[in-house]
């Protein structure tokens, strides 16, 4: 099944790689510049005094590695030596805002942009087990895939999942009847280095800790493939009928009815703590969206970076009280007595919020 898929709102599928502001990067009129160190290299050794420069070059380098300093930086360093840096770029993306500070960069393959069928398929097992889950199973799981993983398990190196029940891992995994590819690239254009305000909801008070990703824009298009394998044949997937060869279909449905859920209590949460007027307005226009779905054409989930814990697990389907006890023993160190999660990140330029990892997936009929 061939799926288009359209960003909604910014996407941060995160790389572990970052650029230093001190060393990786320059920005100059709204653009963040890449710089490839060995084409710098080569500048700096056509420069009249290119050996004492390069010795500098590699000075800086070196102290930038040891510590973060403003005192001596790449940029200082070449307007001082008067060397284009335009020559020695790797890439230019366009930023919202000024940018200067380290930035988280996005996944990539061979520097263009991507989503990886992983992070797909994983969006889509917690929607499954979402669908699953009974009621009567949370204080069993709870015990057998979150708390045990703290302790004995963890210690053996096993890892264990809320709704291992129903799907099962390794080569056990129901899911493995599931394919999902990567998407098709995205072009340097489609991306944007951003400014992101993480905000407390019980006082909407901002963290002065800075945040700057390079993020997927909003509107940005791309195709990949989702597949079910499954045959008649096939024991393990008699209940799960979606898993059939043929029948992806099914999966769509699965995906808006976690999201219906999730964002309705996103709603309750945010007008209980006198949240953002925008935010509670941006998740009002979504559902609405979800609801005026074709639940065998399309559906509209969240992925990577920026998501609250509700958007990545099931626990929307848990007991209060249970969702307490995850609380006060996996976040102990939560400040609130009363609201879990206490933050949200979102990108606000121009007073336009949006929330990161909103996407729309449509089967593609051509």
């Amino acid at each position: 099944m061939k799926v288009n898929l359209e960003t909604l709102t910014p996407v941060s599928i995160g790389s572990e790689q970052k650029a230093s502001q001190f060393l990786d990067y320059i920005y100059d009129n709204n653009k963040v510049y890449y710089i490839d160190h060995d084409k710098l290299y080569d500048e700096i050794e056509k420069h009249p005094q290119g050996e004492s420069l390069l010795e500098e070059y590699i000075k800086i380098i070196k102290e930038q590695s040891k510590r973060n300093s403003n005192s001596y930086n790449l940029t200082s360093f070449l307007i001082s030596c008067k060397i284009d840096f335009k020559k020695a770029v790797l890439s230019a993306v366009e930023t919202e805002g000024v940018i200067n500070k380290q930035i988280s960069l996005h996944i990539k393959t061979n520097n263009a942009p991507y989503i990886p069928g992983s992070t797909i398929k994983g969006a889509i097992r917690t929607a499954i087990i979402f669908n699953l889950f009974e009621e009567d199973d949370d204080t069993k799981l709870l015990y057998e895939y979150i708390f045990k993983n703290k302790d004995d398990d963890k210690k053996r190196g096993e890892k264990h999942y809320i709704g291992e029940n129903y799907l099962y891992k390794g080569d056990r995994d129901i899911l493995k009847h599931l394919q999902v590819s990567d998407s098709q690239l995205f072009t340097e254009s489609d991306l944007v280095v951003t400014n992101l305000k993480r905000i407390n909801i019980i006082n909407n008070k901002g963290s002065s800790i800075p945040i700057v990703r390079e993020v997927i824009k909003e509107g940005a298009k791309t195709i990949l493939t989702i597949k079910t394998l499954g045959e008649d044949y096939h024991e393990d997937i008699k209940d799960f009928l979606f898993l059939k060869k043929g029948e992806e279909k099914g999966l769509l449905k699965l995906i808006n009815e976690y999201t219906k859920v999730n964002i309705s209590k996103e709603i309750r949460m945010l007008k209980k703590e006198k949240g953002e007027k925008a935010l509670i307005s941006f998740y009002e226009n979504l559902i609405q969206s979800v609801e005026k779905l074709d639940n065998t054409q399309e559906a509209i989930m969240r992925i990577g970076w920026g998501k609250t814990y509700f958007d990545n697990t099931i626990s929307n389907k848990l007991k209060e009280e249970n969702i307490e006890r995850i609380k006060n023993e996996i976040f102990s160190n939560s400040k609130s007595k009363t609201v879990f999660p206490t933050t949200r990140v979102y990108s606000d330029i121009n007073k336009k919020i949006r929330p990161l990892g909103w996407v729309k997936i449509t089967i593609d009929t051509n």
